[in-house]
């Protein structure tokens, strides 16, 4: 044989098997991708679930596990709901809009949208788009559908704009620029500026330039039109007892509410989904370089959201350690989505050039963040070690306590170092599996344990499971326990979650009698009362706040409380001058929020 015959045969040969070994890769992905969505769907709560993958290839995989409601499996076909991720829908309108000439990133909010109270005008339209103007979250009010409990929802009701600004818009949190701070009455105001730009529909402007452009043809935003017969809608769970078992809820109520309260409700498929996130932050068709960086300019640090580093137009700088501790070095940017009966999760990895999206049929109860958690581990370990990803060296010690823990699966004392770690890293669930293995393990306390265990198994049985009687037996055993007022506040905060005010007023009642003369705990009392908005208590409230001054008139923060409640009960003399003492007594680095405090009380005339 020729020279040149063998060096040709030598490489078909190569080719030939090396093709296969690659397409052996992928199916091997593929078939290990599935199997951890059906191994880790048991040991979640999680209902079904879909997801999509394009890796760096370009290679698209789809999967689902679980069912979409009796007798019938979800499949990857299947709409869902995918919550707050349509915020990244309506800024890259904006942004599409701004590259046309038809609006500026810049422009007062007044330019576009009528003036109302509480909303400045002169807002530009970049502020709403990154969470930095400051206007009220209308969604944690009181008295809103996501705060009064699902079932007692006025389904049918279509919200007008005018509507939601009556009932819920009050004075802004923080001066425009100031904070950032994630609020969706920024884009229940974009929704108005999109219409008020094109003079069209926001959802047939979605459509036009981003839907069919895109060819996302599983995707869904017209909810007050038949559904299409070839589109199939995977039912929605959530525990609206509560009682620990979800509930199907797609048949049972109307989305009216919804679908006019939000700033734009959104179904679509985890394959629809992932190629959206390709093409936006992988392609880069959607927008130009310019905007996209624009989109990819973050603020931050975003006030009391864990999972959020910084928040960019639209989109969110995501901390993925805050589920998935091990993965927390893994760069993410992408959006996540919650709603009644749904969750949500599309993101692209930069540094790995790989787009996923995670969609769950259930959704907004106490269960949810572990189900996600618990699917979403196994899938990434999966995906993550095909991309030949490393996992996290902690900083704070528990990869090292968990390897000792392997190595000595009996040490009730790692257990309870380890748990304690987990709790001052907010992995709360971890921690709750830890304290009960330590009852288990040391029933009769020879490791002095056992009283903080028990303790830590009732608050976590009652804040995440609402199930208050672990709670009650152990306040009722251990009325001398060092954190006993904190297991009165565990306590009332279960009953309120099951949305048994009366019974929470009650435990505080009691508790005040216990903890005569305590002031720390005449304010909490004080303050539950004025957040919550019981109005028959603040009479009460305000006697306790007053006595707690006069027992401790150095706290700032008890002064402040006293303040809030002259307000809610209509004297607001004595609310400005109680803000102007506590702005007196707060320390330095504390000065800005009750400077903050003030300026909303004086607005609140």
């Amino acid at each position: 044989m020729k020279k040149e015959h063998f060096i040709i045969m030598t490489a078909l040969v190569y080719l030939c098997f090396g093709a296969q070994c690659i397409s052996q890769q992928r199916a091997s992905l593929e078939v290990a991708l599935q199997k951890a969505l059906d191994e880790s769907i048991q040991d979640s709560e999680a209902v079904g679930v879909s997801a999509a993958v394009i890796l760096p290839d370009g290679r698209l995989w789809t999967g689902a596990s679980g069912i979409s409601h009796k007798d019938t499996p979800l499949t990857a076909d299947m709409l869902l709901d995918i919550g707050s991720i349509e915020k990244n829908f309506q800024a890259a309108l904006c942004l599409s809009l701004a590259e046309d000439g038809l609006l500026s990133l810049d422009d007062p909010l007044e330019k576009w949208v009528f003036p109302y109270a509480y909303i400045d005008g002169t807002v530009p339209l970049r502020q709403l788009l990154n969470m930095t103007s400051g206007f009220d979250k209308i969604v944690d009010d009181a008295n809103s559908p996501w705060s009064i409990g699902y079932k007692n929802i006025e389904f049918e009701k279509i919200w007008t704009w005018e509507d939601i600004h009556r009932s819920f818009v009050s004075t802004p949190n923080f001066k425009p620029g100031t904070k950032t701070e994630y609020s969706t009455t920024n884009y229940l105001l974009l929704t108005q500026v999109i219409e008020a730009v094109t003079q069209k529909p926001q959802i047939e402007v979605f459509e036009d330039r981003i839907l069919k452009p895109l060819r996302l043809n599983h995707t869904l935003v017209r909810f007050f039109e038949p559904i299409p017969d070839t589109l199939s809608i995977a039912h929605g769970w959530c525990d609206i007892d509560p009682d620990d078992d979800p509930e199907d809820i797609t048949l049972e109520y109307s989305l009216n509410w919804l679908a006019s309260f939000s700033p734009m409700l959104v179904y679509s498929t985890a394959e629809d989904m992932v190629r959206w996130i390709d093409e936006l932050y992988h392609k880069k068709t959607v927008l130009s370089e310019d905007m996209l960086q624009a989109m990819l300019s973050f603020s931050g640090p975003v006030q009391n959201e864990t999972m959020m580093n910084g928040y960019g137009l639209g989109v969110v700088d995501i901390n993925l350690g805050a589920i998935l501790p091990r993965w927390e070095d893994v760069r993410t940017v992408g959006h996540l989505g919650s709603q009644f009966g749904y969750s949500a999760f599309a993101v692209y990895f930069p540094d790995l050039e790989t787009s996923v999206a995670i969609l769950f049929n259930r959704g907004c109860d106490a269960a949810t963040n572990r189900a996600l958690g618990t699917v979403a581990d196994a899938f990434f370990e999966v995906l993550f070690t095909h991309l030949d990803v490393k996992e996290s060296v902690r900083k704070d010690g528990i990869s090292d306590m968990r390897k000792e823990l392997e190595k000595s699966p009996d040490d009730v004392h790692l257990m309870y170092r380890l748990a304690r770690k987990y709790q001052e890293t907010n992995e709360d669930y971890d921690a709750s599996l830890l304290y009960k293995t330590i009852l288990e393990a040391d029933p009769d306390d020879h490791f002095g344990h056992k009283t903080e265990a028990l303790y830590w198994n009732a608050s976590y049985d009652g804040v995440i499971h609402r199930k208050p009687e672990a709670l009650i037996a152990f306040i009722a055993e251990h009325p001398d326990y060092k954190d006993i007022r904190d297991a009165y506040r565990w306590l009332a905060k279960t009953y309120q979650r099951r949305n048994e005010l009366d019974k929470a007023v009650q435990v505080y009642h009691d508790a005040l009698q216990i903890f005569n003369q305590d002031p720390e705990f005449y304010n909490d009392y004080a303050w539950w009362v004025y957040e919550n908005e019981v109005k028959d208590e603040y009479k009460t409230a305000l006697t306790y706040t007053r006595e707690a001054v006069k027992i401790k008139p150095e706290a700032c923060h008890i002064w402040d409380t006293l303040a809030w409640l002259y307000l809610v009960t209509g004297d607001y003399n004595k609310a400005v001058e109680t803000s102007e003492k506590a702005l007196s007594l707060a320390p330095e680095d504390l000065r800005p929020d009750y400077e903050q405090s003030l300026n909303r009380i004086r607005k609140g005339k």
